[in-house]
């Protein structure tokens, strides 16, 4: 019975912690080594629209409000270039519970909340990848990019 219920605390922590591990993960800087986008035909036909390298950086910092750290987000800005002119925003991230999406929270209009899925999940390197339809032109988009740690 003992050692049931340690092993049923050990688990709990593991677990609840595994958003929290995630985030720590990313906290940092990183560059954008590959920015890929895609057009991808409801028939299956695929375009590649752009793909470029060395398309900017992320910087990501525990969030904080006044002196308070927020658990479970992070405050991300980013600067990339695309098709030759340079973009920058900021907004704040989480991870879902499984560690499988960064979801960008709010943006400029309500329930305006963009996933990430995380394809490649490693310490220096990581994969994101984001879609969103075009029902009227049968398309779907999706926006890949590669993460190396600087």
């Amino acid at each position: 019975m003992k050692y049931g219920f340690l092993l049923l605390v050990t688990f709990l922590v593991v677990s609840c912690s595994k958003e929290n591990q995630y985030l720590n993960r990313l906290e940092g800087d990183w560059n954008i080594e590959n920015l890929v986008r895609t057009e991808i035909h409801w028939d299956g036909t695929i375009n590649v629209l752009s793909d470029e390298t060395d398309a900017g950086e992320f910087s990501m910092v525990v969030s904080t409000l006044g002196d308070l750290t927020l658990d479970n987000l992070l405050d991300l800005t980013f600067s990339s270039v695309e098709h030759g002119q340079p973009f920058s925003a900021a907004v704040v991230i989480k991870v879902d519970e499984q560690a499988k999406r960064v979801i960008a929270l709010g943006g400029d209009c309500i329930q305006c909340d963009l996933a990430y899925t995380i394809e490649e999940n490693k310490p220096n390197r990581q994969v994101w990848s984001t879609f969103s339809a075009d029902e009227a032109n049968q398309l779907t988009y999706k926006l890949s990019f590669t993460l190396k740690r600087k």
